[in-house]
């Protein structure tokens, strides 16, 4: 198996997995960043509703998270990222709920996007037609 830490939209691995036992395995530090993912994901959708205490909510109990020693440097930046949002919530719901909402959102939505595992399963089907068929 191979892992490449930091890749990025620019890279990709292919593997033929259809016709093969494979698997896959967690990282340390995931159960972290699914925490954070999941209570920015509320605190987007309460901010979205302009519910105030559901942001603060949402955010209170993940704005002090930190990825474990063993975590990979890409998934450690993620945390990282995403608790400094979280954070930033928690300090001031205030400021995210006014005038501040649209960075927020955006800060929130790229600190979450770092830890979606992209994949494609890919499958090609092929059409052959023979000349004196037509």
């Amino acid at each position: 198996w191979y892992l490449r830490s930091e890749m990025d939209h620019a890279s990709a691995w292919v593997f033929n997995t259809l016709s093969t036992p494979h698997g896959s395995c967690t990282l340390p530090g995931e159960e972290v960043a699914e925490q954070l993912y999941r209570s920015l994901e509320a605190a987007e959708a309460a901010l979205g509703e302009g519910d105030r205490d559901g942001l603060s909510e949402a955010v209170a109990t993940v704005a002090d998270l930190v990825p474990p020693p063993d975590a990979p440097p890409a998934l450690r930046n993620a945390i990282v990222q995403m608790a400094g949002v979280a954070q930033a919530a928690a300090d001031d719901p205030g400021a995210v709920c006014g005038e501040g909402s649209a960075e927020w959102l955006a800060a929130s939505d790229a600190g979450r996007q770092l830890v979606v595992r992209r994949s494609l399963e890919l499958r090609m089907v092929v059409s052959v037609s023979h000349p004196e068929q037509g």
